[in-house]
């Protein structure tokens, strides 16, 4: 089923690439991008109604939202800075990571730019010698090929269907790895009482 699906996204994917014309777009033309903001540990919760992110997802909750709807959450701080997160809903961020809200909704859906981004090693951008770090600047300078919009959301749902499909492998092979583990302490602990 896994092969299935991953051949068929194969398919699709150079089905679009020679009928479509991509086009060559500088994030910073269809993407606002910021700074999070420092949060007071205090108003860092371990329970709370808004997600509170970090440099490599959620750290905690708040009571108030700095963001709202679709953003893009990009790790701008430290040893995993680069990392790319699709957000839905009221966020917090901190200054340790970066907001990338889609001006261009009519060229670009939010999900896709977030799983193309991804692929980029955004991280191989980084500077700083003690702790690497990335700037608003060298992302707005990162240039991406966009096939048409009606292309972006076909190959959208055609990874998030992949994703689901990998997810639900993922799950049986924890759920295997633990009956696995059961079964050998149970057996140890048959031979052991014996």
């Amino acid at each position: 089923l896994l092969r299935e699906k991953i051949a068929s996204l194969e398919t699709t994917v150079k089905m679009y690439s020679h009928k479509n014309t991509f086009e060559k777009i500088k994030i910073g033309n269809i993407a606002k991008i910021n700074s999070g903001k420092l949060l007071q540990k205090n108003k860092l919760l371990s329970e709370g109604p808004i997600p509170v992110y970090g440099g490599n997802g959620i750290i905690g909750y708040n009571d108030e939202a700095m963001e709202y709807g679709e953003n893009i959450v990009i790790g701008k701080v430290g040893a995993l800075c680069g990392n790319v997160r699709y957000v839905q809903g009221d966020i917090w961020v901190t200054n340790n990571s970066l907001i990338l809200k889609n001006k261009s909704p009519n060229k670009i859906l939010t999900p896709y730019l977030a799983k193309l981004l991804s692929t980029l090693n955004l991280r191989k951008l980084a500077v700083g010698t003690a702790q690497q770090y990335l700037t608003t600047t060298q992302i707005k300078d990162v240039e991406v090929s966009l096939p048409p919009l009606t292309t972006q959301h076909t190959l959208n749902m055609w990874l998030d269907e992949l994703d689901g499909t990998l997810e639900k492998y993922n799950k049986l092979i924890e759920k295997i790895k633990k009956d696995k583990q059961e079964l050998k302490e149970s057996l140890y602990k048959g031979l052991l009482i014996q």
